[in-house]
């Protein structure tokens, strides 16, 4: 444990978004098996013709294993209190990259980072290597997405981190790049549109998922779950913005982004995962890490 206790320490030296899953914790370990079973699931059901040589099932093999740690990842940010929430993430997260192949990994850990960074659930401020890389996935996200909304979003939260109580001044710089992305991206797709690229009954279903979403998010107040680092409870308040930053990047896709619409379905899994658990009885909800 003293070794562990030492190695978050160097880690946390660089970086206060980073969580290791740490598999003396039911749950973590729980994740680290999911991993492979969702790997194989995807190598036999995802896009690709079958074969071992196949790189495409290769990469659709890594994209189930990556989607089980982002949307487990993303809805323990969403929902700290509420282990339950990250496994029905998990369950939705399956479907969705089989049924939905534009589903965007990327898309899914910038929001991840965003969230972590204004909720603060490791229990410290982001550092400056931080901020550089959330800037640097924000990029990736707008090149991948075609979405100058992702540019957006991220600026909101980087100016959330910086206004709420222990904000960081340096943030405000972090948002400016971020702007100055959007305008690059605006400029290249000559001009900012606005129009809905969705199904009809998709929107319907993300407007009611949203509705719920937020009455979730109102009523996040008081919480149990403690930071990584120290033993105070999360902030409540923190922990709210990061859910809307969180709901903003799911609804922006469709909206803003020139790319296919469905890049955002995982992060309506964890959305999903965390409202559907939220006004359901609460049952048996382990705590943990």
């Amino acid at each position: 444990m003293g070794r562990q206790a030492t190695s978050l320490e160097s880690i946390h030296r660089f970086s206060a978004l980073a969580r290791p899953l740490d598999p003396a914790w039911p749950t973590n370990l729980a994740v680290l098996v999911l991993m492979p079973v969702a790997a194989a699931v995807l190598a036999v059901f995802g896009p690709g013709t079958p074969g071992l040589a196949d790189t495409s099932r290769l990469w659709a093999a890594a994209s189930g294993a990556g989607m089980v740690l982002g949307t487990w990842a993303l809805a323990r940010e969403l929902a700290p209190d509420d282990q339950r929430a990250a496994f029905l993430a998990i369950a939705l997260g399956i479907p969705a990259l089989v049924l939905v192949p534009s589903a965007s990994l990327v898309l899914l850990f910038t929001t991840l980072a965003l969230a972590r960074m204004v909720s603060r659930s490791v229990g410290l401020p982001a550092r400056v290597l931080d901020g550089v890389a959330v800037l640097l996935l924000t990029g990736w996200s707008m090149a991948s997405t075609r979405s100058l909304g992702v540019g957006l979003v991220a600026a909101a939260a980087f100016i959330l981190d910086a206004v709420l109580p222990g904000g960081l001044r340096r943030q405000w710089g972090f948002a400016a790049l971020c702007l100055a992305l959007v305008g690059v991206l605006a400029v290249r797709q000559e001009g900012v549109t606005v129009s809905v690229a969705s199904e009809p009954a998709f929107l319907v279903a993300q407007a009611a998922a949203a509705v719920v979403f937020l009455y979730i998010v109102l009523r996040a107040r008081a919480l149990r779950a403690t930071g990584d680092v120290g033993a105070e409870p999360l902030s409540a308040r923190r922990v709210r913005w990061g859910m809307s930053v969180a709901l903003a990047m799911a609804i922006q896709a469709p909206l803003m982004g020139e790319g296919p619409a469905g890049t955002a379905v995982l992060i309506w899994a964890s959305i999903v995962g965390v409202s559907v658990s939220g006004v359901t009885p609460p049952g048996s909800r382990p705590d943990g890490a």
